[in-house]
């Protein structure tokens, strides 16, 4: 099977805009923002935490089998590069849209990406 990552080319415009957005939000005080994607390193209990906040409403057992797809053990040395990071965005993206989770969903464009930028918290 295809390793789990996408290049920033493979998604569409919704997605850039969401994933890259919401990508900068989590490295914002680890790394300088930046366009390039190619160096992005963030750690799976980061992402973890992250998507708690972030989706609530989402079960936790949802988020950590989405993370367990790249990582089945989470351990505190495994990290996603941004491509990673996009295709886990695109996943939770489908399991909000109630398409559950599987592998082969992080290579179908999600549709529901406004719900996924709609969740943004309010920052006051």
């Amino acid at each position: 099977m295809r390793q789990l990552s996408l290049h920033v080319s493979a998604l569409n415009d919704l997605e850039y805009s969401a994933y890259t957005e919401a990508l900068h939000d989590l490295i914002a005080d680890d790394q300088p923002p930046s366009d390039d994607y190619e160096n992005v390193s963030v750690g799976t209990r980061e992402v973890r935490a992250w998507l708690r906040g972030r989706y609530a409403s989402m079960p936790l057992a949802d988020v950590d089998a989405i993370l367990k797809l790249f990582y089945p053990t989470l351990s505190a040395q495994d990290t996603f590069n941004a491509g990673e990071f996009f295709a886990v965005m695109r996943l939770v993206t489908h399991a909000r849209d109630g398409k559950g989770i599987s592998k082969t969903l992080a290579f179908t464009q999600g549709v529901a990406v406004p719900a996924v930028v709609a969740q943004r918290p309010d920052p006051n």
